[in-house]
């Protein structure tokens, strides 16, 4: 499974788009070019998992626990299904 964004995607689409509108290539193909999102997705949830830690650690909201838990949780499951290495 690869994860992308949906800029690439459709960069990707507008640069194998033939001037009759038609792709020039099968769809997997053109998918293919594009990167893989999966190191930007797990920098993100890393930086959320440390901002209810840190929002826990300075105002010790009730909410941060269970946010950062269920980050952490999001971040396992990705790793555990090879969406995230």
């Amino acid at each position: 499974m690869k994860l992308l964004k949906y800029e690439d995607v459709v960069k990707a689409v507008d640069e194998h788009t033939n001037d009759d509108g038609q792709l020039d290539d099968d769809i997997t193909c053109i998918l293919e070019e594009v990167p893989a999102a999966n190191i930007e997705l797990e920098k993100w949830l890393s930086q959320k998992i440390d901002d209810a830690q840190r929002e826990w650690d300075t105002y010790v909201v009730e909410e941060a626990i269970p946010e950062r838990n269920a980050y952490m949780n999001v971040l396992h499951y990705l790793k555990m299904k090879g969406v995230i290495e």
